[in-house]
């Protein structure tokens, strides 16, 4: 696990008992919903203080914005005929970007105006801002096997 790729605390993660839990309060051995809408333990954390810049991605249909240190990686898709995604750095995103959105506890919406994929929808960046945070804590974890997790309802890498 990366020590630069982080989330800020007030960062809601998708738990295996359909509810949430802020990245803060996520323990060792907790389970968590991956990107293919799975549970998976946490093997480790990680919290840090943290300055440096923030990418924010407003992501339409989301109810939250995502707040990400510039290389962690969120799930996004490289071709709507395959069902294929890849994890590209908060830094290298843009308007237009496909974000996985997992299922999770959620029933898939047959009338979604937004692309499906075999493990939920695909929604669009809106908008790409940077902020400059001081000290902040950030934290991060560890998922066996598959490395991945639902943050503010995206998927995301654990770096």
């Amino acid at each position: 696990m990366k020590s630069s790729c982080c989330l800020p605390g007030e960062t809601l993660i998708k738990l295996e008992n359909k509810g949430g839990a802020f990245i803060s309060d996520i323990k060792e051995g907790r389970e968590v919903l991956a990107h293919n809408n799975n549970k998976y333990k946490v093997l480790s954390t990680l919290k840090k203080m943290y300055t440096g810049p923030l990418y924010i991605l407003n992501i339409k249909g989301m109810e939250h914005l995502l707040r990400l240190t510039e290389e962690h990686a969120v799930g996004v898709s490289i071709s709507l005929k395959t069902n294929e995604i890849t994890w590209k750095a908060a830094c290298y995103m843009k308007p237009g970007d496909l974000v996985l959105r997992p299922y999770g506890d959620q029933i898939p919406d047959p009338k979604s105006e937004y692309p499906r994929h075999k493990y939920g929808t695909l929604h669009p960046v809106e908008s790409v801002t940077i902020e400059q945070a001081t000290n902040k804590p950030v934290y991060n974890f560890e998922v066996e096997t598959v490395h991945s997790f639902i943050a503010n309802d995206c998927a995301v890498h654990d770096c």
